[in-house]
Protein backbone atom coordinates (compact mmCIF):
# COMPACT_ATOMS: atom_id res chain seq x y z
CA UNK A 1 0.00 0.00 0.00
CA UNK A 2 1.61 3.30 -1.12
CA UNK A 3 1.56 6.62 0.73
CA UNK A 4 -1.29 8.13 -1.32
CA UNK A 5 -3.50 5.12 -0.68
CA UNK A 6 -2.85 5.36 3.05
CA UNK A 7 -3.80 9.06 3.06
CA UNK A 8 -7.02 8.37 1.14
CA UNK A 9 -7.95 5.51 3.46
CA UNK A 10 -7.29 7.66 6.52
CA UNK A 11 -9.43 10.51 5.15
CA UNK A 12 -12.27 8.10 4.40
CA UNK A 13 -12.13 6.65 7.90
CA UNK A 14 -12.08 10.09 9.52
CA UNK A 15 -15.02 11.24 7.40
CA UNK A 16 -16.94 8.08 8.28
CA UNK A 17 -16.37 8.53 12.00
CA UNK A 18 -17.48 12.19 11.90
CA UNK A 19 -20.62 11.31 9.96
CA UNK A 20 -21.47 8.35 12.15
CA UNK A 21 -20.96 10.50 15.24
CA UNK A 22 -23.76 12.83 14.16
CA UNK A 23 -25.98 9.97 13.00
CA UNK A 24 -25.41 8.07 16.23
CA UNK A 25 -26.58 10.99 18.35
CA UNK A 26 -30.25 10.49 17.45
CA UNK A 27 -31.43 6.88 17.91
CA UNK A 28 -31.85 6.94 21.70
CA UNK A 29 -35.18 8.80 21.69
CA UNK A 30 -36.56 6.42 19.08
CA UNK A 31 -35.31 3.48 21.09
CA UNK A 32 -37.13 4.69 24.21
CA UNK A 33 -40.40 4.68 22.28
CA UNK A 34 -40.38 0.98 21.45
CA UNK A 35 -38.39 -0.59 24.30
CA UNK A 36 -40.46 -0.66 27.52
CA UNK A 37 -37.43 -2.00 29.39
CA UNK A 38 -35.71 1.40 29.16
CA UNK A 39 -38.14 3.18 31.44
CA UNK A 40 -38.25 0.18 33.76
CA UNK A 41 -34.45 0.04 33.86
CA UNK A 42 -34.18 3.71 34.80
CA UNK A 43 -36.63 3.21 37.67
CA UNK A 44 -34.96 0.05 39.02
CA UNK A 45 -31.30 0.62 38.08
CA UNK A 46 -30.05 -0.23 41.58
CA UNK A 47 -31.53 -3.73 41.35
CA UNK A 48 -28.93 -5.04 38.90
CA UNK A 49 -26.13 -2.58 39.63
CA UNK A 50 -25.48 0.63 37.77
CA UNK A 51 -22.71 0.69 35.18
CA UNK A 52 -20.70 3.50 36.75
CA UNK A 53 -17.68 5.23 35.25
CA UNK A 54 -15.48 3.20 37.60
CA UNK A 55 -16.99 -0.04 36.32
CA UNK A 56 -16.64 1.11 32.72
CA UNK A 57 -12.94 1.88 33.23
CA UNK A 58 -12.43 -1.58 34.75
CA UNK A 59 -14.34 -3.40 32.01
CA UNK A 60 -12.48 -1.57 29.25
CA UNK A 61 -9.15 -2.38 30.91
CA UNK A 62 -10.05 -6.07 30.74
CA UNK A 63 -11.29 -5.95 27.14
CA UNK A 64 -9.42 -3.26 25.16
CA UNK A 65 -6.65 -2.39 27.62
CA UNK A 66 -2.87 -2.65 27.11
CA UNK A 67 -2.08 -5.76 29.14
CA UNK A 68 -2.85 -8.21 26.34
CA UNK A 69 -1.01 -6.11 23.73
CA UNK A 70 2.52 -5.81 25.14
CA UNK A 71 3.84 -9.41 24.66
CA UNK A 72 2.31 -9.98 21.19
CA UNK A 73 3.51 -6.63 19.83
CA UNK A 74 7.00 -7.18 21.20
CA UNK A 75 7.15 -10.65 19.66
CA UNK A 76 5.80 -9.53 16.28
CA UNK A 77 8.30 -6.66 16.05
CA UNK A 78 11.37 -8.40 17.47
CA UNK A 79 13.03 -8.27 14.02
CA UNK A 80 11.94 -4.70 13.27
CA UNK A 81 14.07 -1.60 13.59
CA UNK A 82 12.95 1.33 15.74
CA UNK A 83 11.50 3.29 12.82
CA UNK A 84 9.37 0.41 11.55
CA UNK A 85 8.25 -0.42 15.09
CA UNK A 86 7.12 3.16 15.67
CA UNK A 87 5.30 3.28 12.34
CA UNK A 88 3.52 0.01 13.13
CA UNK A 89 2.48 1.31 16.55
CA UNK A 90 1.18 4.61 15.16
CA UNK A 91 -0.68 3.03 12.25
CA UNK A 92 -2.24 0.40 14.52
CA UNK A 93 -3.24 3.18 16.92
CA UNK A 94 -5.25 5.25 14.46
CA UNK A 95 -6.73 2.22 12.68
CA UNK A 96 -8.01 0.72 15.94
CA UNK A 97 -9.19 4.09 17.29
CA UNK A 98 -11.16 5.08 14.21
CA UNK A 99 -12.57 1.57 13.87
CA UNK A 100 -13.84 1.31 17.45
CA UNK A 101 -15.42 4.77 17.26
CA UNK A 102 -17.10 3.95 13.95
CA UNK A 103 -18.39 0.63 15.29
CA UNK A 104 -19.72 2.29 18.44
CA UNK A 105 -21.73 5.00 16.71
CA UNK A 106 -22.80 2.93 13.72
CA UNK A 107 -23.73 -0.01 15.91
CA UNK A 108 -26.06 1.92 18.17
CA UNK A 109 -27.89 3.28 15.12
CA UNK A 110 -28.33 -0.22 13.70
CA UNK A 111 -29.54 -1.57 17.07
CA UNK A 112 -32.13 1.20 17.24
CA UNK A 113 -33.32 0.46 13.71
CA UNK A 114 -33.63 -3.27 14.38
CA UNK A 115 -35.27 -2.70 17.78
CA UNK A 116 -33.04 -4.96 19.83
CA UNK A 117 -34.23 -5.03 23.45
CA UNK A 118 -32.02 -4.16 26.38
CA UNK A 119 -32.24 -7.66 27.87
CA UNK A 120 -31.15 -9.17 24.54
CA UNK A 121 -28.16 -6.82 24.39
CA UNK A 122 -27.12 -7.71 27.93
CA UNK A 123 -27.42 -11.41 27.16
CA UNK A 124 -25.40 -11.12 23.93
CA UNK A 125 -22.68 -9.10 25.64
CA UNK A 126 -22.53 -11.48 28.58
CA UNK A 127 -22.19 -14.50 26.33
CA UNK A 128 -19.46 -12.94 24.20
CA UNK A 129 -17.45 -11.82 27.24
CA UNK A 130 -17.87 -15.17 29.00
CA UNK A 131 -16.84 -17.24 25.98
CA UNK A 132 -13.84 -14.99 25.35
CA UNK A 133 -12.78 -15.32 29.00
CA UNK A 134 -13.04 -19.11 28.84
CA UNK A 135 -10.91 -19.16 25.71
CA UNK A 136 -8.29 -16.96 27.41
CA UNK A 137 -8.19 -19.30 30.39
CA UNK A 138 -7.88 -22.42 28.24
CA UNK A 139 -5.25 -20.75 26.03
CA UNK A 140 -2.83 -20.79 28.97
CA UNK A 141 -2.38 -24.51 28.29
CA UNK A 142 -1.34 -23.82 24.68
CA UNK A 143 1.42 -21.31 25.39
CA UNK A 144 4.13 -23.93 25.04
CA UNK A 145 3.05 -24.79 21.50
CA UNK A 146 3.26 -21.18 20.37
CA UNK A 147 6.56 -20.41 22.09
CA UNK A 148 8.62 -22.35 19.54
CA UNK A 149 7.20 -20.42 16.55
CA UNK A 150 9.67 -17.84 15.26
CA UNK A 151 8.21 -14.50 14.10
CA UNK A 152 8.75 -13.55 10.48
CA UNK A 153 9.95 -10.30 8.99
CA UNK A 154 7.51 -7.55 10.11
CA UNK A 155 5.73 -5.36 7.54
CA UNK A 156 3.34 -2.41 7.76
CA UNK A 157 0.50 -4.71 6.70
CA UNK A 158 0.66 -6.21 10.18
CA UNK A 159 -0.86 -2.97 11.53
CA UNK A 160 -4.27 -4.19 10.39
CA UNK A 161 -3.90 -7.84 11.28
CA UNK A 162 -2.83 -9.24 13.65
CA UNK A 163 -2.03 -6.05 15.61
CA UNK A 164 -5.24 -3.99 15.28
CA UNK A 165 -7.43 -7.08 14.81
CA UNK A 166 -7.60 -9.07 16.99
CA UNK A 167 -4.81 -7.96 19.36
CA UNK A 168 -5.94 -4.40 20.15
CA UNK A 169 -9.60 -4.92 19.25
CA UNK A 170 -10.68 -8.50 19.92
CA UNK A 171 -14.29 -9.36 19.03
CA UNK A 172 -15.41 -9.36 22.66
CA UNK A 173 -13.81 -5.92 23.14
CA UNK A 174 -15.77 -4.48 20.23
CA UNK A 175 -18.98 -6.07 21.54
CA UNK A 176 -18.37 -4.66 25.02
CA UNK A 177 -17.77 -1.13 23.77
CA UNK A 178 -20.88 -1.29 21.61
CA UNK A 179 -23.05 -2.54 24.45
CA UNK A 180 -21.87 0.06 26.96
CA UNK A 181 -22.34 2.89 24.46
CA UNK A 182 -25.90 1.75 23.72
CA UNK A 183 -26.86 1.29 27.37
CA UNK A 184 -25.27 4.62 28.27
CA UNK A 185 -27.19 6.48 25.60
CA UNK A 186 -30.50 4.83 26.45
CA UNK A 187 -30.12 5.53 30.17
CA UNK A 188 -29.02 9.16 29.75
CA UNK A 189 -25.39 8.55 30.65
CA UNK A 190 -22.59 10.83 29.45
CA UNK A 191 -21.77 8.96 26.25
CA UNK A 192 -19.05 11.41 25.30
CA UNK A 193 -17.24 10.69 28.56
CA UNK A 194 -17.35 6.99 27.69
CA UNK A 195 -15.95 7.81 24.26
CA UNK A 196 -13.17 9.82 25.92
CA UNK A 197 -12.30 6.78 28.07
CA UNK A 198 -12.13 4.62 24.93
CA UNK A 199 -9.80 7.07 23.18
CA UNK A 200 -7.73 7.29 26.37
CA UNK A 201 -7.21 3.54 26.36
CA UNK A 202 -6.21 3.67 22.70
CA UNK A 203 -3.55 6.25 23.59
CA UNK A 204 -2.31 4.06 26.46
CA UNK A 205 -2.16 1.11 24.05
CA UNK A 206 -0.08 3.21 21.66
CA UNK A 207 2.40 4.18 24.38
CA UNK A 208 2.66 0.57 25.56
CA UNK A 209 3.39 -0.60 22.01
CA UNK A 210 6.18 1.95 21.72
CA UNK A 211 7.66 0.82 25.05
CA UNK A 212 6.80 -2.88 24.82
CA UNK A 213 10.41 -4.09 24.49
CA UNK A 214 11.51 -1.90 27.40
CA UNK A 215 8.58 -3.03 29.56
CA UNK A 216 9.40 -6.69 29.01
CA UNK A 217 12.94 -6.10 30.26
CA UNK A 218 11.51 -5.39 33.71
CA UNK A 219 8.30 -7.45 33.64
CA UNK A 220 8.49 -11.06 32.52
CA UNK A 221 5.83 -12.44 30.12
CA UNK A 222 5.08 -15.20 32.64
CA UNK A 223 3.96 -12.56 35.14
CA UNK A 224 1.73 -10.91 32.53
CA UNK A 225 0.23 -14.33 31.76
CA UNK A 226 -0.65 -14.84 35.42
CA UNK A 227 -2.21 -11.38 35.62
CA UNK A 228 -4.08 -12.08 32.39
CA UNK A 229 -5.41 -15.32 33.84
CA UNK A 230 -6.71 -13.51 36.91
CA UNK A 231 -8.32 -10.83 34.75
CA UNK A 232 -9.88 -13.51 32.55
CA UNK A 233 -11.57 -15.00 35.62
CA UNK A 234 -12.86 -11.54 36.56
CA UNK A 235 -14.04 -11.07 32.98
CA UNK A 236 -15.89 -14.38 33.15
CA UNK A 237 -17.64 -13.18 36.30
CA UNK A 238 -18.62 -9.92 34.60
CA UNK A 239 -20.05 -11.81 31.63
CA UNK A 240 -22.14 -14.08 33.86
CA UNK A 241 -23.31 -11.06 35.86
CA UNK A 242 -24.54 -9.41 32.66
CA UNK A 243 -26.48 -12.55 31.76
CA UNK A 244 -28.06 -12.58 35.23
CA UNK A 245 -28.86 -8.88 34.83
CA UNK A 246 -30.58 -9.59 31.50
CA UNK A 247 -32.68 -12.34 33.08
CA UNK A 248 -33.56 -10.04 35.97
CA UNK A 249 -34.57 -7.13 33.73
CA UNK A 250 -36.68 -9.45 31.56
CA UNK A 251 -38.33 -11.06 34.58
CA UNK A 252 -39.17 -7.69 36.14
CA UNK A 253 -40.53 -6.44 32.83
CA UNK A 254 -42.82 -9.48 32.51
CA UNK A 255 -43.92 -9.04 36.11
CA UNK A 256 -44.78 -5.39 35.53
CA UNK A 257 -46.67 -6.15 32.31
CA UNK A 258 -48.68 -9.02 33.80
CA UNK A 259 -49.18 -7.41 37.21
CA UNK A 260 -48.25 -10.64 39.00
Amino acid sequence: MNKNSCVVMMLLLVTSVIGLTFVGAFPSEAADQYDPQIKFLKEHVKFYGEISIKNIITIFFLTIGPLKIIPPFAKLTVNADTRLRNRLAFRSFWISTLTILAVAFMGQTMVANYRVSLSALLTAGGLVISIAALRSIMAQYEKQKDSDVQPGQPTLAMAITPISFPTILPPYGIATVLLIIIIGQRTDKNVYLVVAIIVGYMVVNYVCMLLSHIILKFIKPAFLNVVGLVLAVIQLGIGITWIYAAIGVLAMSIQQMTGV
